[in-house]
């Protein structure tokens, strides 16, 4: 049986013209986080992955900035740019492959669903912490 990375590449390889390193960079992602659900966009110019991660901890505290791409970002920035990546990324890629694995299985989807899918992740963390945040006070 092929696992999940191995399906996923099965399904996209073909397409992937350049940038064919990014599989690696998925295949580690994936081990690293192999009971999440994660999006996949196959690009002609190399692959995009985002894990949609159970476990939020590893997220900065509320207030805090940390080091993030070119400068310093809090944690609702980088969940937001989370989804502008992925936004961006299915608007300049339309013939792309777009998949989602749900935990069980690997899901062809178009790119409306990909983002609808990354939006509701984006809005459940930032309702985690804001419901957080209100217990608090």
């Amino acid at each position: 049986m092929k696992t999940i990375f191995q399906q996923l590449v099965s399904k996209t390889d073909y397409f992937v013209q350049s940038y064919k390193t990014d599989f690696e960079h998925d295949r580690k992602s994936i081990e690293k986080y192999p009971n999440d659900k994660f999006l996949h966009i196959a690009r002609k110019y190399g692959t995009s992955l985002f894990i949609l991660e159970e476990d939020i901890s590893h997220y900065p505290k509320k207030g805090e900035e940390v080091k993030y791409l070119f400068g310093y970002a809090t944690r609702e920035h980088i969940i937001k740019d989370f989804y502008h990546t992925a936004e961006y990324y299915c608007k300049e890629n339309k013939d792309g492959l777009f998949h989602y694995f749900d935990g069980k299985k690997l899901i062809k989807i178009d790119s409306d669903k990909l983002l609808s899918l990354a939006r509701n992740y984006r809005d459940k963390v930032l309702n985690i912490w804001e419901n957080e945040d209100n217990l608090k006070n």
